[in-house]
């Protein structure tokens, strides 16, 4: 492992919400965490105390600063708003099946890359605002050698996934709850390389 030349991302996903466990669409709506729900996250608590982080950041929503306060007690928490799950407008609290009849529902289930959600975020706005904050706060030469942990959702880490790893699509990731996916990428001339990507902690089968 070059460490010296290489990156370590941890990405965590927020504890899970009312509405996860009711399958219901949550974006900016800001939900707390079911607080049961964080003692699934206890072996990735002892995982993580184990490791230095140089920075820490947090999507700003209180779901994820629940779970970040958490996981890093103690420690300093950066908050930026543009690691929020993408912005899900009029379907805001709503399951599939109140949507599956709603004509932009369809449309949008179809062509989610291109169609807008109602009075929510589009796609390309989504990855635009992902991405910036990667560029501006994570993939810089000053942080060659360094660990960082970013809370954050679903949505969110799926997108920095499939952005740094040139072999995943956004829907090839799956972010599962009390577990952390952990990249380590190169910087080289401009070009991204991904040199490794696992799941702590570390179970029989861990499929990505």
């Amino acid at each position: 492992m070059e460490h010296s030349n290489s990156i370590h991302i941890y990405l965590i996903r927020h504890g899970m919400t009312a509405y996860n466990a009711q399958k219901k669409y949550l974006g900016h709506r800001d939900e707390p965490v079911l607080q049961d729900q964080l003692q699934g996250y206890e072996n990735l608590r002892k995982h993580v105390k184990k490791v230095k982080f140089d920075i820490i950041y947090s999507s700003d929503l209180l779901r994820c600063r629940q779970t970040a306060a958490y996981m890093f007690e103690g420690e300093s928490v950066y908050f930026d708003r543009r690691i929020r799950e993408i912005d899900f407008g009029d379907w805001e609290g709503k399951t599939y099946e109140q949507l599956k009849q709603n004509p932009a529902y369809c449309k949008w289930l179809s062509d989610w890359e291109i169609e807008c959600i109602p009075n929510g975020e589009s796609w390309r706005g989504f990855q635009f605002r992902i991405n910036k904050f990667m560029d501006d706060q994570i993939l810089l030469d000053e942080y060659k050698g360094k660990t960082i942990a970013i809370v954050s959702h679903g949505g969110v880490i799926r997108q920095i996934v499939s952005r740094l790893s040139e072999h995943l699509k956004f829907w090839d990731i799956t972010v599962e709850f009390g577990k952390a996916i952990v990249m380590e990428i190169k910087l080289t001339g401009g070009d991204i390389i991904c040199k490794s990507l696992s799941e702590v902690p570390i179970v029989e089968n861990a499929n990505l």
